[in-house]
């Protein structure tokens, strides 16, 4: 019974189903939305053999790493596009040198450097922070900030920009 499978299960069989008839064009409308990650994975190895078969697959998602594995994307915030382009491109597009720091009390050090006029922007990435400054900043001012913030940051290293960076930065814009 199909009602009794797995969120991720219901999905595959659902994929399985619109697959049978080998539709040149495939849409689908947020295929892992709470999908377990193993799942996530596995349903996305099935998109890209079908792909690879020539299947022109569209898919809407809110899960920007799942936009990346895409050939082409639209961006879209409150029902406008806002870029369009492969991923690589839009991603070689940002604005602004990009950091990664790793530190303790995150909250605490994300208002520190918000409130620095170098910052153009601080967004949480699970256990760092991503910075985009309006211009690179120099190793004097990165060691001003550790022992003005009390030594909240341990490392800064550059980073280069993810989608949900790119994104961001877009809807920041916007504002």
């Amino acid at each position: 019974m199909a009602g009794a499978l797995s969120g991720g299960m219901k999905q595959k069989l659902a994929l399985s189903c619109a697959l049978i008839h080998t539709p040149e064009i495939l849409i689908l409308d947020e295929p892992t939305y709470g999908v377990d990650p193993l799942s996530r994975q596995e349903f996305w190895d099935i998109l890209l053999s079908i792909h690879k078969e020539g299947t022109t697959i569209i898919v809407s998602t809110a899960y920007m790493e799942e936009a990346e594995l895409c050939n082409r994307i639209a961006l879209m915030h409150r029902g406008d596009l806002i870029k369009v382009g492969e991923p690589s491109g839009i991603k070689e597009d940002f604005p602004h040198p990009l950091y990664r720091v790793e530190g303790e009390n995150l909250p605490k050090l994300m208002s520190y450097l918000n409130a620095q006029d170098l910052v153009q922007n601080t967004q949480l990435f699970g256990h760092a922070v991503h910075i985009s400054f309006q211009e690179e900043p120099t190793e004097k001012q990165w060691n001003t900030w550790q022992r003005e913030c009390g030594n909240l940051m341990r490392t800064w290293t550059r980073h280069s920009p993810s989608m949900e960076d790119v994104f961001m930065e877009l809807i920041r814009e916007e504002n």
